[in-house]
């Protein structure tokens, strides 16, 4: 059974939903009318702010503002599966700083 470290949530959970999309996804990022806010191309309901990364997904009510929520609660991964990757995904950003 695949497993996660203490470290590993801690860095995954310090991800902002809207920082992983921009950097990860920007395709799925739509602009909206509403100042600094932003909606997924593939659900219209999908809200999310550019300055606090607060996200909501009206059609469903449920919200947040770290990636792994959001890969956990949108995009449907597990919660070992979403730590990895982020945890994943923040260390190769680091690399290449």
């Amino acid at each position: 059974m695949a497993w996660v470290t203490e470290e590993e949530y801690q860095a995954a959970k310090q991800v902002r939903a809207y920082e992983y999309l921009q950097t990860y996804q920007p395709g799925r990022l739509k602009k909206t009318r509403t100042r600094n806010e932003w909606q997924l191309q593939d659900h219209d309901s999908f809200k999310i702010n550019e300055i606090t990364s607060k996200w909501h997904w009206k059609s469903r009510d449920i919200g947040g503002m770290s990636a792994l929520r959001f890969l956990m609660q949108v995009d449907g991964m597990g919660y070992t599966e979403a730590v990895s990757y982020t945890h994943l995904r923040a260390h190769e950003t680091e690399l290449h700083l």
